[in-house]
């Protein structure tokens, strides 16, 4: 199983020509894209499925993003997404809970998961977990073969700790952050080969020990 040929062609086009006279226009090469995205966040669901049972019965309308943009409250009236993506974990794209992200745009292609922007109450208990078990979260991602991987964690930092840390806490320099997301960039050749599948499989087995973390923090 692998995305669909002509994936990357038809969103470069789509990057010069976002508009709606140019996207119904070709709305049939949209329409097979679209297809082989949602054939392939299926396989990848499947794969998961049988390390992760948490995505057991999971279909893979719970997981893509529409491409269609939410221009309301934005200067960018642009109406079509760049790009395609999908979040996997339990309950989908609208949960909460930790998940896997998978965003194919030419050129910017990323895989990786975690909490991004997570509410104040989760925030609190993911920061509360990271400060009481330090040592269990540095063993997960301090590894050389997940430094190697996925390097640093996403997102910017809040110059000052939250409040009920103290400066000397070990764990500072992380608990000032507001996202706790871990990723990797993939080519364009990448994505297009048949072994992309196998890919998506690798990172989520590197990350699913960084998931279970926050699941048990997400879940107290």
């Amino acid at each position: 199983m692998q995305l669909h040929p002509k994936t990357l062609r038809f969103l470069t086009q789509l990057r010069k020509n976002n508009n709606r006279d140019w996207f119904e226009s070709h709305r049939v090469e949209y329409d097979t894209v679209k297809n082989g995205w949602d054939e392939f966040v299926g396989a990848v669901i499947a794969a998961l499925s049988q390390k992760d049972n948490r995505l057991i019965g999971l279909e893979p309308k719970h997981c893509i993003f529409r491409i269609y943009r939410d221009v309301r409250f934005s200067s960018d009236k642009t109406p079509y997404k760049k790009h395609l993506s999908a979040a996997i974990g339990k309950g989908g794209r609208k949960s909460p809970l930790p998940g896997l992200y998978i965003h194919i745009e030419p050129k910017e292609n990323w895989i990786g998961g975690g909490l991004w922007r997570p509410e104040g109450p989760l925030l609190k208990k993911v920061r509360q977990e990271i400060d009481y078990n330090w040592d269990e979260y540095q063993k997960i991602v301090s590894t050389k073969s997940f430094k190697n991987m996925f390097g640093e964690l996403y997102d910017d930092k809040m110059t000052l700790l939250p409040k009920g840390y103290a400066k000397d806490n070990p764990a500072a320099s992380v608990l000032r952050y507001k996202s706790f997301v871990y990723g990797r960039t993939f080519s364009d050749a990448d994505v297009m080969k048949p072994e992309f599948l196998k890919d998506v499989q690798k990172t989520y087995a590197a990350l699913l020990p960084f998931f279970n973390f926050l699941y048990r923090a997400a879940e107290e």
